[in-house]
């Protein structure tokens, strides 16, 4: 991960500009940050390239990552969304919350830099302000709806704003990032929890057997190398996976897994099945 900050500005319309929102259950810690954003893009199917620059808001009242993804061969770039900075350091509200309203999106500032911004489909201004109450935690203190023509000339000044922090994620392959969304979710499923009749243990114990666990990430690569959709992916003495796929691919996927049995097959178009798969490793 590189964090950008150099001279050349380019300026990015919100159009240009793809908005991730990602609720946590707490903030991620920087050195994490990569390996979030990768695997956060990828569960949503997004796909990055050597030019992504990524700008990140987190808002602590919600646990609620903002993610925005833009292309450009620049070092420096101004976001639409920042057009307002100097009406907002004229207000002079150093820490309320100021909402500027536009016909293509809304921006929510506070201490005069935006920290979120949404697409406008026709919202009105009350449901805005709702909006933001509902999933961001925040009481809006001002509001500005800014017109067309003043969002043009305030584009116009773009080089006198500063760029806001960005960073890059140097890699252009969308199934690596999947692939290690994946290898996550084993180590997550590979606890297997004791249960009797009489009693269910709260403690996980951790799967010790290097082979199965092998096994097991031979199972994922195939997925990942086959382009399988995987639902789920639980360990309970035996693979239980579901999946969803073409009949090719799930042929292909059963040759592969020679342990593997399909306990449940439900078709859900022309060409394309819910599969649930039991394998003994």
């Amino acid at each position: 991960m590189k964090w950008l900050n150099t001279s050349k500005k380019e300026f990015i319309p919100f159009s240009k500009i793809t908005h991730i929102s990602h609720k946590t259950q707490e903030e991620i810690l920087p050195k994490h940050l990569p390996l979030f954003l990768k695997t956060t893009i990828a569960q949503l199917k997004k796909s990055i390239s050597p030019n992504t620059q990524i700008f990140l808001s987190f808002i602590k009242e919600t646990n609620l990552y903002e993610i925005y993804l833009f292309e450009t061969s620049s070092n420096h770039t101004i976001l639409e969304f920042q057009l307002f900075e100097k009406l907002a350091i004229d207000l002079k509200t150093h820490n309320n919350y100021l909402l500027f309203i536009t016909n293509s999106f809304f921006v929510v500032y506070q201490q005069e830099k935006a920290i979120f911004a949404y697409e406008n489909k026709y919202y009105t201004q009350k449901e805005i302000v709702e909006f933001i109450k509902f999933t961001h935690k925040i009481k809006i203190d001002y509001i500005k709806n800014i017109e067309q023509n003043e969002l043009e000339e305030l584009s116009l000044e773009f080089e006198n704003l500063s760029q806001l922090p960005t960073l890059k994620l140097n890699s252009s392959k969308e199934y690596i990032y999947y692939f290690i969304y994946l290898l996550l979710l084993i180590l997550s499923t590979t606890f297997l929890y004791l249960r009797t009749p009489n009693q269910v243990s709260n403690h996980p114990i951790i799967l010790e057997n290097k082979n199965i666990s092998e096994e097991i990430e031979r199972v994922i690569t195939n997925i990942v190398t086959l382009k399988i959709e995987l639902l789920s992916f639980n360990y309970i003495g035996k693979g239980f996976l579901t999946l969803k796929t073409t009949p090719d691919k799930l042929h292909q996927f059963t040759l592969l897994c020679k342990k593997s049995k399909i306990t449940k097959l439900e078709k859900i178009d022309e060409n394309l099945f819910f599969v649930e798969i039991e394998i003994e490793f």
